[in-house]
């Protein structure tokens, strides 16, 4: 199946081509549904960037925390803020160790997710990949956390499983009832820490 969408060499050159540190339950819908049109994974992840407005959202966790309340969870880099500012972000950017930021978010994913259904299956690879000095940029370390919740939630399904999902009206009614308990703008890995492997359907319904 061809990708319904193309990207020019000049537009890859000025997106980012790894995933935000959490992204969004809306970032992982519009990746899962270029993944189904047939699209690489660096195409889908290019096209899944076109959403986001701040190199910000590459460098911090969005979650909400108990009460309903947004927390953010910055991420300590190289140069500090002023290396996120527009869209854009140099390449290479390294992670800075200055602060106690991995000892933070790990705190908070634990005290906001601790006790939701699925994290317990998430939650050792997380601590690992947090605490693993080896990945120095931002962009392994985001590719780290991604590919956690990506294959948590996807299995071994493939492009044309996805693509599955649009055709069955069952699945998508099932889809659409998940997707009205999914926050589009909060972390994927929320949901997927709620409702496991079926929030892949809520994505698809978004």
């Amino acid at each position: 199946m061809e990708p319904d969408f193309e990207i020019s060499q000049s537009r890859q050159g000025e997106m980012v081509d790894y995933p935000p540190l959490s992204p969004s339950a809306g970032w992982c819908a519009r990746y899962l549904k270029a993944m189904a049109s047939g699209a690489s994974e660096h195409e889908a992840i290019i096209r899944a960037n076109e959403g986001i407005g701040s190199a910000k959202e590459f460098a911090r966790f969005r979650l909400l925390d108990n009460h309903g309340q947004e927390t953010l969870l910055p991420v300590a880099v190289e140069g500090g803020g002023r290396k996120l500012r527009g869209t854009g972000i140099p390449e290479g950017l390294l992670l800075s160790e200055h602060g106690n930021w991995r000892k933070t978010h790990l705190g908070a994913l634990e005290s906001i997710l601790g006790k939701t259904p699925c994290f317990r299956y998430l939650q050792p690879t997380m601590v690992q990949i947090y605490r693993d000095l080896e990945l120095k940029t931002l962009r392994d370390f985001n590719f780290a956390i991604f590919e956690v919740i990506i294959s948590f939630l996807m299995k071994n399904l493939r492009a044309e499983d996805l693509a599955v999902f649009y055709n069955d009206e069952r699945l998508k009614t099932r889809g659409k009832e998940l997707a009205r308990k999914i926050n589009p703008d909060i972390s994927v890995i929320q949901p997927v820490a709620m409702l496991g492997n079926e929030t892949l359907l809520g994505l698809m319904a978004l």
